[in-house]
């Protein structure tokens, strides 16, 4: 709810200034002195044209928005901060079919498993897992109860889990990604998911609060205790995260050391994209048509000042006879074709970036400098676009 409502916080910027502009228009063409400046000149070509300006204002600013909105909400996989907030660190994610019982950070542990070629500082993090409905993006269904991954929730702080609300809850809780709460579950941090117990008793579980979204989007997690209470006798590990400084090596022993327990494994990175290729499609289809329509916006306002300036003739004629030189007609021209446009680019590029606020941890630095550079590009375009067409008919 949050998203959307910084959404339409972003949209009603757009239309505020709008209204702005209209408003703007007709008190300063109106409010004039009687004296003849370029100022007023600006103003009363301005409110001639206010019809077509207000289209290109649309047309450009819903564009830009749409674009911008969009693309700084893509996931950027060159923020290291952003990485390592949603990976803890880790480098492979392992998901086992048969749970394993053991603590693979023990050295005993590890001769017995034919662990022992592992890098010595590899390091386990391990959960217990009860299975219930998929909560991730590849679900497009509505989830009530995801499926809890047990774990000692003080580890849990390296990704981004602050565990100080569950002090006051009373009971049972767990921490869910946020994107699966608002969307997969359309649930908010405080509500109950009614979870069966292994006696098949509904037990309430309140959502505590959220997480970055990463390597667990779609699981709910919850501490060790709570989760031994609720299901006793799920005592196994089947998810882990291995953290190693050859990557390559661990890879390689875990695969054949637990291939007799089911082993699926993958780099942290792997599983993030695989989960964020499913948003990225969507986030692509918007850019497209947005970028379609941002295009359309500028064709249509370039066309909107060839037609102004061919009305216009008449009018650059009569400059030319009281004495006004060619420049100075064409700084004149350029001034009230430019203005409204590059206002619209300006006026869309902020409603987007109060669109996505709630989220702006998200767009990594990357995404920002590109970000920055495209409209600084096509204000650029615009304002070149608009000076060669405005060279053009007076020479």
């Amino acid at each position: 709810m949050t998203i959307v409502l910084f959404v339409i916080c972003g949209l009603l910027w757009i239309v505020a200034f709008g209204a702005l502009l209209h408003y703007v228009i007709g008190r300063k063409a109106r409010s004039g002195s009687g004296v003849c400046s370029r100022t007023q000149l600006l103003w009363q070509s301005l409110l001639h044209t206010r019809r077509q300006q207000l289209m290109a204002y649309w047309s450009l600013s819903m564009g830009v928005f749409t674009v911008f909105a969009v693309g700084l909400n893509r996931p950027d996989f060159t923020d290291s901060d952003m990485i390592a907030q949603a990976t803890g660190g880790y480098d492979l994610y392992a998901d086992c079919r048969v749970p394993v019982q053991y603590d693979l950070n023990n050295e005993a542990v590890r001769q017995k498993l034919s662990l022992t070629d592992l890098p010595d500082n590899t390091h386990f993090l391990q959960f217990l897992r009860h299975s219930e409905d998929e909560a991730s993006c590849l679900n497009l269904n509505k989830v009530e109860t995801p499926t809890v991954l047990g774990v000692d929730i003080d580890s849990m702080a390296v990704f981004g889990l602050a565990p100080e609300a569950s002090a006051s809850a009373g009971g049972p809780v767990v921490y869910v990604d946020s994107e699966s709460l608002i969307w997969s579950m359309m649930m908010e941090v405080g509500d109950t998911i009614m979870y069966r117990n292994a006696n098949g008793v509904d037990v309430p579980v309140v959502i505590a609060g959220t997480y970055p979204t990463g390597v667990f989007h779609g699981n709910a997690i919850m501490a060790n205790d709570d989760f031994r209470r609720l299901w006793p006798d799920e005592s196994g590990v089947e998810v882990m995260l291995v953290r190693s400084s050859d990557v390559v090596a661990a890879y390689d022993v875990l695969s054949v050391a637990l291939s007799e327990y089911g082993l699926s494994i993958q780099t942290t990175e792997e599983r993030m994209r695989m989960f964020f290729e499913v948003t990225d499609t969507y986030l692509l289809i918007f850019l497209t048509l947005g970028g379609l329509g941002l295009l359309l916006g500028v064709f249509s306002m370039l066309i909107i000042v060839r037609k102004n300036l061919t009305v216009q003739r008449t009018a650059i004629q009569q400059y030319e006879v009281l004495g006004f030189r060619p420049e100075v007609i064409r700084q004149m021209l350029l001034r009230e074709n430019v203005a409204v446009p590059l206002f619209s680019v300006i006026v869309g590029a902020i409603g987007s970036v109060i669109s996505i606020s709630a989220n702006i941890a998200g767009a990594g630095v990357g995404t920002l400098l590109i970000a920055a550079i495209s409209l600084a590009a096509l204000c650029l375009s615009v304002y070149y676009g608009i000076k060669l067409i405005v060279n053009k008919y007076v020479l």
